[in-house]
């Protein structure tokens, strides 16, 4: 009888803890709803938001896009967030983390949800009008945004999931509400 009673409150806590997990989880996920309001924004106004750069803001050559010939670099909160500034604004965003691929990305980063342009086991692609290439899918939905890719972990090469934004080289306006 007592032992029965100990492997129910066991199951119990198994139970609790795995509800508390998942609810760990998506309230992670709700926290990047804050992405929107740092695209495009200034090294100051990622700082305020994203805390100081793990080890300062570099100049580069080694930009995400072949329009920027020189960039600056940073990384925030021990390497989860990744930024590219071009002409003192964020223009690339990675954020890395497991939990990201099956998600609708724009929704998640503070942008109303729209379906992937295109998707497969790999990557999920929400891409504009320039960026679209041969993918036949819908475009997304918001002006400025070159394109979201959203990338699953592979565990076999130990690599982190993550997710790229991209805002157009020459967009000027904010994102934030």
């Amino acid at each position: 009888m007592r032992c029965s009673r100990i492997l129910s409150a066991i199951g119990v806590f198994v139970f609790l803890a795995a509800i508390t997990t998942a609810h760990a989880s998506e309230a992670a996920l709700h926290s990047l709803t804050f992405v929107r309001s740092i695209l495009n924004a200034s090294p100051s106004a990622v700082q305020q938001k994203l805390g100081k750069p793990d080890k300062g803001i570099k100049a580069t050559t080694d930009c995400t896009d072949n329009k920027m010939l020189s960039c600056d670099q940073a990384t925030y909160q021990n390497g989860k967030f990744e930024a590219i500034f071009y002409k003192g604004r964020l223009k690339t965003l990675f954020v890395y983390g497991d939990d990201l691929f099956g998600k609708n990305a724009p929704e998640l980063i503070g942008f109303s949800r729209a379906p992937p342009t295109w998707s497969n086991e790999f990557v999920q692609s929400w891409r504009n009008a320039t960026q679209k290439g041969t993918a036949i899918g819908p475009l997304i939905p918001v002006e400025g945004i070159d394109d979201i890719n959203v990338f699953p972990p592979n565990r076999l090469n130990n690599h982190r999931g993550y997710m790229v934004i991209t805002v157009g080289v020459s967009y000027n306006k904010s994102f934030a509400r």
